[in-house]
């Protein structure tokens, strides 16, 4: 194939020569035109003829300095020089320098110090004070009465120390109508009947409260004493202090137990025959099982009477029909069947009773 493209060269490169590149005839000088066509056909066709056989030589052939086409030179020798390492700053050395520990101001150091037990109420002192020597009668009284002031007022500001005991509030035992309470009475407090020998608590008492606050006293609730001293005896009311407000009901030391011979008995004595209102200052026969049944017209009532005046019962020879309204006195309206503090009247039955009058109801 390089052989055949050698041979075309030769003959271009003499038709080159005949056509007045060497050696020029006489019928191309006289047709300049076609010589001229014929020598640019003949260089052309030469050129790439050449070229093409250079190419087919390879790259170290002597054409490459002829033909430097951008197409055909072959890319410059190179080697590849390794990159310089990139020079880089190493970040400054540093360690780990542990945290030291956050200081916290601790709390104040404390102890649970345990709370003193309520001081104890001595009761004695304050019911049963001694006179002293440089004391006359009217400064002790003085004193006493200071006494239980202190105390009442400890009660109405509703000290537990000073609880007696409880009153329960029933629904059952409201009266509407009258906005009144039957309250039962729990009494728990010993130092009561130590100090107050010649009162028997009630069970049940009366206290009036209105129907917009009674709800709120339905269930038990603390029981006080407020005292008084009334002569040579004292005055007991009892207390509640509920819904801000002291609430009192009255019940004194009323009756005291008399023996068979008009002395005074404990208010805790099994077995007594008379008892004396210190209200009314009038004493009653107390009825036992053996004559609680007896009934009497109003003759045979009088005959009673003078028949117990002559034996000088409980101390007495003036016996009596009491009036009507001495009898109303020993009703007790927060009682029922009988009507009567049976504290203090234990045989008392559900019956009619005759006055000092004799006609009925008078």
């Amino acid at each position: 194939m390089l052989i055949a493209k050698l041979i075309i060269l030769i003959i271009l490169a003499f038709l080159f020569i005949i056509t007045g590149g060497m050696v020029p005839t006489r019928y191309f000088e006289k047709n300049k035109l076609v010589m001229l066509l014929t020598i640019l056909m003949a260089s052309v066709g030469s050129y790439y003829l050449a070229k093409d056989v250079c190419e087919d030589l390879g790259d170290n052939s002597i054409c490459f300095y002829f033909f430097e086409d951008e197409t055909t030179l072959p890319p410059p020798i190179i080697t590849d020089v390794p990159k310089p390492p990139e020079l880089i700053i190493p970040p400054p050395i540093i360690i780990d320098v542990p945290k030291p520990p956050e200081l916290i101001i601790p709390p104040p150091i404390i102890i649970d110090v345990p709370e003193p037990p309520p001081e104890e109420i001595d009761f004695d002192a304050i019911f049963k004070p001694k006179q002293t020597w440089n004391e006359n009668d009217k400064q002790f009284l003085q004193r006493r009465i200071g006494l239980l002031a202190k105390f009442n007022k400890q009660v109405e500001i509703r000290d537990l120390r000073y609880q007696v005991g409880t009153a329960t509030f029933l629904t059952t035992n409201y009266d509407a109508n009258q906005e009144l309470f039957i309250l039962e009475l729990d009494w728990q407090a010993k130092w009561l009947s130590k100090i107050l020998p010649d009162f028997l608590p009630p069970k049940q008492v009366n206290l009036k409260i209105p129907i917009s606050k009674a709800e709120k006293f339905i269930g038990n609730k603390p029981l006080f004493v407020k005292v008084t001293l009334e002569g040579n005896n004292f005055g007991v009311r009892g207390i509640l202090v509920e819904l801000n407000q002291v609430w009192e009901f009255k019940f004194s030391l009323r009756f005291v137990k008399l023996n068979s011979r008009g002395q005074k008995t404990l208010s805790t004595a099994s077995s007594w025959d008379c008892v004396k209102d210190i209200e009314t200052g009038l004493i009653w026969e107390v009825k036992t099982e053996s004559n609680k049944n007896d009934k009497y017209n109003w003759d045979e009532a009088h005959t009673y009477a003078k028949r117990v005046s002559k034996k000088n019962y409980c101390g007495f020879n003036n016996w009596r029909l009491p009036t009507k309204e001495e009898l109303l006195s020993l009703v007790d309206k927060a009682r029922k069947a009988p009507t009567i503090n049976t504290d203090y009247f234990p045989n008392t039955i559900s019956w009619r009773y005759w006055s000092g009058s004799p006609l009925a109801g008078y």
